[in-house]
C-alpha cells in the first residue's frame, strides 16, 4: 500500500492548492499506533481505512498492493472485505522482515478470529525455521494470546490484542508484543481521508519512483477516495527555506515528467501540471483527479 500511495504522489493531477489540512505534527496517531512504530523503529507508516479503498484496491490485478494480504493468507478472513483498518510501519518500505502490522477486523464472529489464528499457528514455516531458534521469551500468563507464525517468508508472532484487533510483530520483537494487550482499535479516519502517510528521510525510506530530495526530511499525505474520484493533500519539510524552494521545484519537474507520454521528439502530459509549493522550510501540494483520471492510473499500475 504505501507503493501505491508513492506510485500515486508520482502521477498526480489537476493541481489546486488550498488551505494545508495535514500537518506535519498532526497525524492521526494513538497508543496503538505510536507503540508499533516505537517498537520496530518505523520510519515509514501507512494508516489505511480499508472500508474506503475496498474498491480501488479490488481493481488491482496485484494482490501485493495489500501488505497484510500475506499475514491472512489461508485464514478464513479476507484481507479487504473482513479488515476494517490497518496500520503498517517499519524501517523503510522494503523493510519485510521489520513491520509492525496492526489490523482493525470487521468480523463479529470471535471463533472466526479464534479459528484465524489457530491457523496462522499450524501455518508450515519449515522454510523459514534455519536453525531451529526458538523465538524470545513472552512474557507468561498470556493464555496462548501469542502465536509463532511466518508471513511472506519471515518470522512473526501474532495476537489477538483485543476483540476485533490483530497486532502481527517480528519474532525479534515478541516480548513486546504483551504492550498491546487491551489496545484501542486505530484511529477513525477524519472527514473523507482513506489513507494517512508518512516518511522521515524518504530518500532511504521509500521506493525510487521518484527520486526524493535527501534535504526533505519529512513528508506526510492524506488520500481521500469519493466516488471514483480521488484528492491527495501533501506536506514535507526541508532543511531550510532555501533548501524548500529547490526541493519543490525539484519535486514539481519529476512528477509532471512522470505525468507524461515519451513520443521520443517530445513529451505528451496525459495530466495536467502538478506544482509543489515552499512555505518556509515547509513544502505543501494539494491536487484532485477526478474519476476518468483514476481509471488511468489503475491502468497504468496494473501494466
Amino acid at each position: 500500500m504505501l507503493s501505491l500511495a508513492s506510485l500515486g504522489l508520482s502521477t498526480l493531477t489537476q493541481c489546486s492548492p488550498r488551505g494545508r489540512r495535514v500537518r506535519l505534527d498532526g497525524a492521526a496517531q494513538n497508543g496503538t499506533t505510536a507503540a508499533a512504530q516505537e517498537i520496530v523503529a518505523g520510519r515509514c507508516g501507512a494508516l489505511i481505512h480499508v472500508e474506503r479503498v475496498r474498491d480501488w484496491v479490488g481493481r488491482l490485478d496485484v494482490m501485493q498492493a495489500v501488505q497484510w494480504a500475506p499475514l491472512l493468507e489461508d485464514t478464513g478472513i479476507d484481507p479487504l472485505r473482513d479488515v476494517q483498518r490497518a496500520y503498517v510501519t517499519a524501517k523503510s518500505l522494503d523493510d519485510v522482515a521489520g513491520c509492525a502490522l496492526v489490523l482493525d477486523l470487521a468480523v463479529d464472529d470471535d471463533d472466526r478470529i479464534d479459528a484465524a489464528l489457530r491457523l496462522l499457528a499450524a501455518r508450515d514455516c519449515s522454510e523459514t525455521e534455519g536453525d531451529k531458534t526458538p523465538p524470545p521469551a513472552i512474557v507468561t500468563a498470556t493464555n496462548g494470546r501469542v502465536v509463532r507464525t511466518c508471513i511472506a517468508g519471515e518470522k512473526y508472532v501474532v495476537t489477538r490484542a483485543s476483540r476485533k484487533t490483530i497486532v502481527a510483530l517480528p519474532e525479534a520483537d515478541a516480548p513486546a508484543i504483551v504492550s498491546f494487550f487491551g489496545c484501542k482499535e486505530l484511529p477513525a479516519p477524519r472527514d473523507g481521508e482513506a489513507l494517512d502517510l508518512f516518511a522521515y528521510e524518504p530518500s532511504k525510506t521509500l521506493d525510487a519512483t521518484i527520486t526524493w530530495p535527501e534535504s526533505l526530511v519529512e513528508a506526510r499525505a492524506s488520500v481521500e477516495l469519493a466516488g471514483g474520484a480521488a484528492a491527495i493533500e501533501f506536506v514535507g519539510k526541508s532543511t531550510s527555506e532555501g533548501q524548500a524552494e529547490r526541493d519543490a521545484a525539484d519535486l514539481t519537474r519529476q512528477v509532471n515528467d512522470l505525468c507524461g507520454v515519451d513520443l521520443v521528439l517530445f513529451k505528451m502530459p496525459i495530466f495536467n501540471a502538478v506544482s509543489f509549493h515552499a512555505r518556509g522550510s515547509d513544502i505543501e501540494m494539494a491536487t484532485r483527479f477526478s474519476r476518468t483520471e483514476v481509471d488511468i492510473i489503475l491502468a497504468l499500475v496494473n501494466l
